[in-house]
């Protein structure tokens, strides 16, 4: 398939990608907020910032990201391979089937030894967003009943339905992961590969891309192992998970595999 055909097959993947990915996100954030929530009515607030933090250390998010990842790499490894394939104009060997089991593992791996900086993250954001919502009930000169009770609405977007605790973030959060686990399973379908291969940085053309995506996307391709300079950072990937939110959060953008003939 030609440029133009991948850029099309990708982006069909990545919205069905990405719906699936709000799922998976929305109930592990639900979770999360139940723990909360359940802390609350057996406790109180009088020590939620503690209890939270311990409902956090037991990592609920961790089995959704896995599942998430492992799902979502996997049907790009297939993407990737299929398309090397294709741009050789190689048939497609039955032995794919193989390859998808062990490309799981291999996301699965990538998780455990690195996905704890984006689940820390959201973390992070959401032990703020409990702090921001103890200081409003405080600033209301709410009882500790009246702010159990504020914060078991507010958890459950009772409180104010045009700003739900975790809507918003899904969307964001969804995307930010499709994105990285996407291109993840780009880069190991490519250990599966018996011929050498260079890695090609594509853009989304419209007027939301970032300039120094567009600018990375019209260089030539690169060898596998080189970081792409991405406004002055280096990235393995679109959606590197080490590189800073500033060029990850929200980014569409992907890559292709291209053979050295």
């Amino acid at each position: 398939m030609n440029l133009i055909e991948y850029r099309r097959n990708f982006l069909t993947l990545h919205g069905a990608s990405e719906k699936y990915a709000r799922g998976v996100i929305r109930a592990g954030l639900n979770k999360q907020r139940d723990g909360f929530i359940q802390a609350i009515r057996k406790h109180g607030v009088q020590s939620l910032t503690v209890a939270a933090r311990a409902i956090i250390l037991d990592n609920p998010l961790r089995p959704y990201y896995n599942r998430l990842y492992s799902r979502i790499g996997v049907e790009y490894a297939r993407l990737t391979y299929k398309d090397v394939q294709d741009q050789l104009n190689l048939e497609v060997k039955a032995g794919i089937t193989f390859y998808s089991a062990q490309w799981r593992r291999q996301m699965i791996e990538f998780m455990l030894s690195e996905g704890g900086v984006r689940i820390s993250e959201v973390d992070g954001n959401t032990l703020n967003k409990i702090q921001l919502l103890l200081a409003s009930a405080q600033e209301q000169g709410l009882t500790q009943d009246e702010t159990s009770r504020y914060m078991i609405l507010a958890l459950k977007n009772d409180i104010n339905p045009s700003n739900p605790f975790n809507k918003v973030r899904v969307q964001r959060i969804a995307r930010t992961e499709t994105t990285t686990a996407a291109n993840r399973g780009l880069l190991i379908a490519s250990d599966s590969l018996t011929i050498t291969t260079l890695k090609k940085w594509v853009y989304t053309k419209d007027n939301r891309t970032r300039p120094d995506h567009v600018r990375v996307g019209t260089r030539e391709p690169i060898p596998l192992d080189q970081p792409y300079l991405v406004g002055g950072e280096e990235m393995q990937q679109p959606g590197d998970i080490n590189a800073s939110a500033k060029q990850c959060v929200n980014c569409r953008c992907f890559q292709r595999l291209v053979p050295v003939q």
